[in-house]
């Protein structure tokens, strides 16, 4: 399966509301202040998506004044978008661009915000204690989880693949799509999830999370550029056995390397085994996509790779995807 932009791929064959205020830090002190007593205000919003008729409710994390980020799939849909206020009130959103990879959408507030966004972030670990905050309001609230893994690869049931995301132990209700994550400083961690996945079911515990650490560099890519720049190595790479398994560090074989890529011109070779991007193992295809979407094109990274038990360290620049589609 080729995913168009960071690498190709080939296959092998009951809520808890918290009791205690957050520990806030630095520059998002005011935005989670704000964000307890009304609308627009940050950090968390609601809104209220309209399609044919229907009408659903969810959330969307205030990221940059004005922006608003919340999942890709429900602003496809709608017809009409608005931020709802706690006493009935709405200000029109539009849709400035989504990335149905990482299923992320920017939308824009046609009026004034009055919070504070969310500047500061931070990456989730696993093991980690959470907030998510499911609330634009004093009717709203806050849900205190633990994240129970990283690093996920998942696939919507129209089948777009999408990498680099969490599970916390907070209730998948639909309307919580969009609620921001915090960690115990007050950053942001992550923007929720709760559509539906591949092999989800209504007993499925577990809240889906895109790291900030993806969904900042795909929201600045769109608000900045106008368009969405996926960054790009140029190798496939397969999750299947080799020669030197035993020697090297568990990691994806490259199977092929694209002429011209960034990849050739590093000297990366099929058969090589990538063990690590940026510092961070990549055990697995999903952890190496993953990785991927934390650069943008002109990033300079170090890719860690093994061959016949020797590791070789390679810098490379990433560029712009010339696969995107």
């Amino acid at each position: 399966m080729a995913l168009g932009s960071l690498v190709e791929v080939m296959s092998n064959d009951d809520s808890r509301t918290s009791r205690s205020p957050l520990a806030i830090d630095g520059d998002n002190e005011e935005a989670v202040r704000l964000g307890a007593e009304g609308v627009l205000r940050g950090p968390v919003v609601t809104v209220e998506f309209r399609t044919s008729g229907r009408r659903f409710l969810a959330r969307a994390t205030l990221y940059r004044d004005r922006y608003l980020l919340t999942a890709a799939r429900l602003a496809a849909e709608a017809d009409s978008i608005s931020v709802v206020g706690v006493t009935g009130g709405a200000v029109a959103a539009t849709v400035v661009g989504t990335d149905t990879h990482t299923d992320l959408a920017v939308l824009r507030v046609d009026g004034r915000t009055e919070g504070a966004p969310l500047r500061r972030r931070s990456a989730l670990v696993t093991g980690t204690a959470v907030t998510a905050m499911t609330g634009s309001a004093p009717s709203g609230g806050a849900h205190q989880a633990t994240v129970t893994a990283t690093d996920l690869g998942e696939r919507t049931p129209d089948g777009v693949g999408i990498f680099g995301l969490a599970h916390i132990d907070a209730p998948p209700r639909p309307e919580m799509t969009g609620a921001a994550v915090l960690d115990s400083s007050g950053r942001l961690v992550g923007v929720a999830n709760a559509l539906e996945f591949e092999g989800s079911s209504s007993g499925d515990r577990s809240l889906m999370v895109l790291p900030a650490t993806i969904a900042t560099n795909v929201a600045d890519s769109i608000i900045d550029t106008g368009s969405l720049r996926h960054a790009w190595l140029g190798v496939t790479i397969a999750q299947r056995p080799s020669a030197d398994a035993a020697s090297c560090p568990a990691g994806p074989v490259v199977t092929a390397v694209h002429p011209g890529s960034p990849a050739e011109e590093a000297q990366v070779r099929p058969g090589f085994r990538v063990t690590g991007i940026g510092g961070q193992d990549t055990p697995t295809v999903d952890t190496v996509m993953a990785q991927m979407r934390t650069l943008k094109p002109g990033d300079a990274s170090i890719v860690r790779l093994c061959s016949v038990g020797t590791t070789i360290n390679r810098e490379i620049v990433v560029v712009e995807s010339p696969l995107e589609g």
